[in-house]
């Protein structure tokens, strides 16, 4: 079995959504691309990352931050 973290970004921060409300969410203090190295420091091979202004708002904003995620990660020695 894998287990594969997920990142969830509403306004360029990690949150998460008590019951998928978004009206009831904790913000974290950390930046989304600092918790994908962690993970990936910790032996994660995969990550999903969940645009959720995406979700809501029908329109891609956190583009930037989902390339740097991703770009870090193949310059990381164990993901794939």
């Amino acid at each position: 079995m894998e287990v594969n973290p997920i990142i969830y970004i509403i306004g360029g921060k990690c949150v998460s959504l008590y019951k998928g409300d978004f009206d009831e969410k904790t913000t974290y203090p950390r930046k989304p691309q600092n918790y994908a190295k962690e993970f990936h420091k910790q032996g994660a091979t995969r990550i999903l990352v969940v645009d959720l202004d995406a979700s809501k708002e029908h329109k891609i904003t956190n583009t930037k931050i989902i390339k740097e995620i991703v770009d870090n990660g193949r310059s990381g020695p164990s993901l794939q």
